[in-house]
């Protein structure tokens, strides 16, 4: 029965706590003073846009570019979409799931030209040695993704773009989890990665079941460091509803 006063996101009818509200708990646990928790929350906000939104954007972007630089790879991924999807049929997680081919271009992508250009930095809190690398206590560790990603040692002709890659196999990258780090690894990975990628192939499979992809200028495309490795001129391209 209702009491009055009770609104649809009162606790009576919403068991579940969102993570601001978890935060804040944690923090009163340990005895944060309020200009703490305040200064907290809002740098935890300040992230979450940024991870959440320049990272996908360029990762949507660095798909459709290859999307539209190959269009066997755009033609075999809409047949696939085609094949599970009925015309205007909402996509589904379960969709997302069942796309193989979607799941190898993703990850490609990430591969080849993901968001993240480099981990953030690790203090070594006593000397260890990593390999034959002595880390001196203080020293500060910063592990390169587009590196790890482009190296010939696990990777074969790493600066082509080869979604069948994941489907052979056969290289070295593909096998070790340390190979493909796009979303960092380990109890410090992404956070958001799950969201990330559903949102990201949602995007792409309505983009490509609706419209013929294609450049408006091809040529070699410049990467530049910043928040984002991301191209260093905007990307034209132009799309065709189907």
């Amino acid at each position: 029965k209702k009491k009055s006063g009770d609104s649809p996101l009162s606790p009576q009818k919403q068991p579940w706590k969102n993570m601001v509200e978890l935060m804040i708990e944690e923090m009163e646990k340990n005895n944060f003073t309020q200009k703490e928790i305040d200064a907290e929350l809002l740098s935890q906000v300040i992230t979450f846009f940024i991870a959440g939104i320049d990272t996908t954007s360029n990762n949507l972007s660095m798909t459709q570019y290859f999307l539209a630089l190959y269009p066997e790879v755009q033609d075999k991924l809409r047949a696939e979409i085609n094949e599970n999807l009925k015309p205007e049929e909402p996509v589904t997680r379960e969709h997302i799931m069942n796309l193989k081919y979607l799941h190898k271009v993703f990850r490609e992508t990430l591969r080849h030209s993901g968001p993240a250009g480099m981990l953030f930095p690790r203090k070594a809190l006593e000397d260890v040695m990593i390999g034959d690398v002595m880390v001196r206590k203080g020293n500060s560790i910063v592990v390169s993704v587009i590196g790890t990603h482009h190296n010939t040692n696990t990777w074969s002709d790493p600066e082509k773009f080869d979604p069948e890659r994941w489907e052979k196999k056969t290289e070295e990258g593909v096998n070790n989890p340390y190979g493909s780090i796009p979303f960092a690894v380990g109890p410090r990975k992404c956070i958001g990665e799950q969201l990330a990628i559903i949102e990201a192939k949602t995007m792409v499979v309505e983009l490509v079941r609706k419209f013929k992809i294609s450049l408006a200028k091809p040529g070699p495309l410049k990467m530049n460091f910043g928040l984002a490795y991301q191209p260093n001129d905007p990307l034209e391209i132009v799309f065709e509803r189907l």
